[in-house]
């Protein structure tokens, strides 16, 4: 990722891709970025059967997602200068078009939320597999969304003391700068509710508490001190993380948190607590890649991104278009 790549959002018509639409715009002007908008047309539509018949044909396809996509660059126009807006159509497997445009994107901003769970199944599948693959970071924005949250906390959240890492800290707070606002750092304890008892009987939880404040401010003391004029907590909570943090996320501006490192297939990066809270959270949520992954090749492999499986027609294609879209 470099200072000059774009913000990315991937749109699809919908009213959730529609507060995507609205966030990246937003992001965009926030950092002085371009805007690239993408939409994924479907390689084809069957009727399920022995002999897949199709439903339509590819060139109506490519109609309607060129429609989709040219409503998109209107709407982003009104919002970003024109000369800074560029819209790309791509055909194929969703997640993997837009995991090979994430390569050569400084964020990706996706519309989250689903009215049923049939939608549920296929969009939350394509947004749990970018955001656990992504070498970028991800957003996933609820389609109510609305810019002017003033004065609302953006939330980090960190299993580990360790991945909030100072970088991580930094960018925070320089949001939080931008925004006039307050920034909350919140590590929650996974306490099976059985036990919950036992451990708050036992354990001198303020001290905990003190020791981790005192391990993030001083990691992270010349950012702190750079940005002096934000007002930091240290929150310390037990109980299940997605409850905890869904509950923060009501009253926040953005959700950041840091994708753990799983052993897992594509899709399940995320692990139990980022899948739940891109389905339930209240604000937008920023999945960030693991420091392992910040000094990895972000360039496009042709027969793999991130452990996604991709066609090399797909990628020569998603190269052309940025190509054409940089000329």
């Amino acid at each position: 990722m470099s200072e000059n790549d774009p913000v990315l959002v991937a749109v699809d018509g919908s009213e959730r891709s529609a507060a995507a639409l609205r966030y990246a715009a937003t992001e965009a002007r926030r950092v002085r970025a371009d805007l690239r908008i993408v939409h994924v047309v479907p390689e084809f539509l069957s009727v399920a059967g022995p002999y897949p018949t199709p439903l339509v044909a590819p060139a109506d396809l490519e109609a309607e997602g060129a429609r989709i996509l040219e409503a998109a660059r209107t709407t982003a126009e009104q919002l970003v200068a024109a000369d800074h807006v560029t819209a790309m159509l791509a055909t194929g497997d969703r997640a993997a078009a837009i995991l090979a445009m994430a390569a050569r994107a400084r964020i990706v901003v996706m519309g989250a939320g689903c009215a049923s769970l049939l939608e549920h199944l296929v969009v939350g599948s394509t947004l749990n597999r970018v955001a656990g693959s992504s070498t970028v970071p991800v957003v996933a924005v609820p389609s109510d969304w609305a810019a002017c949250r003033p004065g609302r906390p953006i939330v980090v959240a960190f299993k580990h003391c360790d991945a909030a890492s100072p970088a991580l800290i930094e960018a925070a707070l320089e949001r939080a700068t931008a925004e006039q606002t307050t920034l909350k750092l919140v590590h929650v304890s996974d306490i099976p509710p059985a036990y919950a008892h036992i451990v708050g009987a036992a354990a001198d939880l303020e001290s905990w508490a003190q020791a981790v404040d005192r391990r993030i401010r001083t990691d992270s003391k010349d950012a702190l001190a750079r940005h002096a004029g934000v007002e930091v907590e240290v929150l310390v909570r037990y109980g299940q993380p997605a409850a905890v943090l869904q509950e923060l996320s009501e009253d926040a501006s953005l959700l950041v948190m840091v994708r753990p490192v799983h052993a897992f297939p594509a899709g399940l990066h995320l692990g139990s607590t980022g899948r739940a809270l891109l389905r339930e959270s209240r604000c937008p949520v920023e999945i960030v890649p693991t420091p392992a992954l910040d000094s990895r090749d972000h360039t496009i492999d042709r027969h793999r991104v991130e452990g996604e499986t991709v066609p090399s027609g797909l990628i020569r294609r998603v190269e052309d278009l940025i190509t054409e879209g940089t000329a």
